[in-house]
């Protein structure tokens, strides 16, 4: 897909890229297989796109967004767990593409949200009902899933390097060594947890 001429790789990119266009007409080319669709949206505004208000994905027509948290209703067990399965392969995807537009600088930081952004998302979501709310913590549970799982110190992700690595090596590393490493980590996360939490202070206040 494209938007203004502008390739578009991951949903996180699409958002991003709408965001910044608020105000101005969009043109969008979305290709499936090998065929492509124009289509123009006329000068943006948050009635048509807000992006606190989408989820990562497009509906039936390539220019239309849905609700983050639709109702979808199953009397069917089976049906209902491979719906629940696809969202949750969905997130996963989701998170994993947006680090990865995040490391590429595709994606600001700035649109990353804290305990405190996460929090304020979380009432909203339960003003509006438990089953919004239940949907909300599912995503964010996955995604906190994903993180947990990276090979980073501290993190379980890191505790699978440190033994991959010993059984590579033959023998663990040293306990200086393990200790400093997931001194360094614990740091690096205390860092990021600081900014993210100012971020979304100054964000509320307007800042």
């Amino acid at each position: 897909e494209t938007i203004n001429g502008q390739d578009i790789t991951t949903w996180s990119e699409l958002l991003t890229t709408l965001e910044k266009l608020q105000g101005k007409d969009v043109a969008l080319t979305v290709r499936r297989g090998d065929n492509s669709e124009d289509k123009t949206i006329p000068s943006l505004n948050k009635l048509i796109f807000d992006k606190s208000d989408y989820t990562h994905s497009i509906a039936s027509q390539p220019w239309v967004f849905t609700r983050l948290m639709d109702p979808k209703v199953s009397r069917n067990a089976s049906a209902a767990l491979a719906w629940g399965g696809r969202e949750t392969m969905f997130f996963i995807t989701t998170s994993y593409a947006t680090l990865r537009s995040l490391i590429n600088k595709t994606v600001s930081t700035k649109d990353i949200s804290g305990p405190v952004g996460i929090g304020s998302m979380a009432i909203q979501a339960g003003r509006r009902g438990m089953i919004d709310f239940a949907y909300f913590m599912a995503m964010i549970s996955v995604s906190l899933a994903v993180i947990n799982f990276l090979p980073f110190p501290v993190v379980d992700g890191g505790h699978a390097m440190f033994l991959i690595f010993e059984k590579i090596r033959g023998k663990p590393l040293s306990i200086r060594v393990m200790n400093v490493v997931q001194m360094i980590g614990l740091a690096m996360i205390l860092m990021v947890f600081v900014f993210v939490t100012w971020q979304d202070i100054s964000r509320l206040l307007g800042v």
